[in-house]
């Protein structure tokens, strides 16, 4: 099921801001097609559509709708536990009361010839379907057989919880109270001996780095590569009291639905996306990432969740080290270093954690320019022009003595001279590293060009500054004061209003302006550009 995804390189500013930890869900049920908002199970099969197993009924999404698949399409029961697809392509259903596989359109009811009739869990390795059913493991062979798969030990032996096949074509499930390994035809059974309490071990999942994860209702633990006895790993991680499931994502972050949101783990610690962040409620059943890096996240009575933007957006915050959770601007020094402009400062990452810059007083900074000679020019408001030359340890100030008279600095950028502009509240100033020089009045936002050219725009419109030259466009725009500039790699221009007033995008031909203003896609009027 391809999808396509636009960025916009412009942000929004809403009326009612959304907190710092809000994420954007879209929500599927009953007016998608999605006829039962109780979620068990998620999969995607190999020709890219969606299944979602629920309390009543099989759902297929193709990407518009939801299709649904019940016992008149073959299905044994209507409550759908499990899925997995096999190396043919076979999708695989689970349900309370029994098994069934794809056949065209439609499917099959399987009988199960050992086991128990209520399959909580499916797994497939090599040829071989593995069933988790209320009897214990059952396997089926390639040639459609199944047995019994029963450990010797009496704490192995009853229902099987849930079944997981690891990389590696190992299969472990939750047999009786303990959990069990099959590996070349052989049982091993992990119980307290090894670290692990009694209890119901319902989902399992080998990570990329080859631990296994084990949870049961209230308790989550850890099987290291190579060593003797799981580790507990459930510390402040919210109960799951209906279904067990633990999921991986193509990067490897491990997710856990609990019955208060999603959980991560995070440097050894649980994190909760819960509903404050976004999701339609607070119980969460099974996370699915998709071949397009969309999350799925199946609720219990909320429908299906899709996480948009999953996986290209990573949120930083004082908890990251930031000097403040408000920032204004980025830049990329020429070593490669990335810095951040807070409301309390300068800042600069170093890896996933950032780092306050304390070689300057503390201000707010509205923009950052790095310079061709590896300097960071800092623009402060208020607290005027500061620049961090490579390999100093602390900022020079400019300030009157140095021709800048207003020290409400909102926008700095550099341009192909190596000259430094500094747009303040009431001034567009030009400098040469040492001293600068009034241009214009009445500039507020700035944007350099990859021809060399400078745009200015603030409360009286737009300019054009090109060798020298300067010209004021007045004809065409949507709004007179202009907030923000951009511009991009084909020489077109962004252009942001203060007013509700859009975008508008212009392009310099032979000395003509062409602009083409674009509607806000929700239309609403509360609407303003500021980045």
């Amino acid at each position: 099921m391809p999808t396509k995804r636009t960025l916009v390189p412009v942000l929004v500013w809403f009326a009612s801001l959304l907190s710092a930890q809000q994420y954007e869900f879209r929500v599927y049920g009953q007016a998608d097609g999605l006829g039962n908002l109780s979620i068990f199970s998620v999969w995607q099969c190999r020709t890219g559509y969606i299944w979602a197993g629920t309390a009543n009924g099989l759902f297929r999404y193709d990407g518009q709708r939801f299709v649904r698949f019940g016992e008149e399409d073959g299905l044994p029961g209507v409550t759908v536990l499990a899925l997995t697809e096999d190396n043919q392509g076979v999708l695989w259903v689970g349900t309370r009361t029994g098994l069934a596989r794809s056949s065209g359109d439609a499917f099959e009811a399987v009988a199960v010839e050992a086991g128990g009739k209520h399959i909580s869990g499916l797994a497939a390795a090599g040829d071989r379907l593995y069933a988790a059913t209320n009897l214990g493991l059952v396997e089926r062979s390639p040639d459609g057989h199944f047995r019994d798969i029963q450990p010797a030990r009496a704490d192995g032996r009853g229902r099987a919880w849930g079944v997981h096949a690891s990389p590696q074509g190992v299969v472990w499930w939750g047999c009786g109270k303990a959990v069990c390994r099959l590996d070349d035809g052989q049982v091993e059974v992990f119980g307290e001996d090894r670290g692990l309490p009694a209890d119901g071990w319902g989902a399992l999942l080998t990570d990329g780095a080859g631990r296994l994860w084990v949870r049961a209702s209230q308790r989550m633990a850890v099987l290291e590569p190579g060593a003797p006895r799981f580790e507990d790993a459930g510390k402040d991680l919210p109960e799951s009291l209906q279904v067990l499931r633990v999921n991986l994502d193509r990067r490897g972050r491990l997710w856990v639905p609990t019955d208060r949101g999603l959980a991560q783990r995070v440097n050894g610690r649980w994190e909760i996306l819960g509903k404050q962040h976004g999701l339609p409620g607070d119980a969460a059943r099974v996370a699915l990432e998709d071949r397009d890096g969309s999350l799925w996240v199946g609720m219990a009575g909320a429908g299906l969740a899709r996480w948009r933007g999953y996986g290209e957006w990573e949120s930083f915050t004082e908890n990251q080290g930031l000097p403040s959770d408000r920032v204004w601007a980025f830049a990329r020094d020429t070593s490669g270093r990335f810095w951040a402009g807070t409301d309390s400062g300068l800042a600069w990452l170093d890896g996933q954690v950032w780092r306050a810059f304390r070689g300057m007083p503390e201000c707010r900074i509205a923009s950052l320019a790095a310079a061709a000679d590896g300097a960071l020019w800092i623009g402060c408001n208020p607290g005027g022009v500061q620049v961090l030359r490579p390999g100093a340890a602390r900022t020079v100030a400019f300030g009157p003595s140095a021709g800048i008279r207003d020290d409400r600095v909102l926008s700095i950028r550099t341009d192909e001279e190596g000259a430094i502009w500094v747009a303040t509240i009431t001034e567009l100033y030009r400098g040469d590293g040492t001293r600068f020089t009034k241009v214009l009045s009445g500039a507020r936002a700035l944007a350099a060009a990859q021809d060399g050219v400078l745009w200015a725009g603030g409360s009286s419109g737009l300019w054009r500054i090109s060798g020298g030259q300067i010209t004021q466009v007045a004809e065409g725009l949507r709004a007179e004061t202009i907030s923000s500039l951009a511009a991009d790699r084909t020489g077109t221009l962004w252009i942001g209003y203060r007013e509700p007033a859009g975008l508008s995008r212009l392009r310099w031909e032979s000395g003509r302006v062409r602009i083409r203003h674009l509607s806000i896609a929700n239309r609403r009027r509360d609407v303003s550009l500021i980045s």
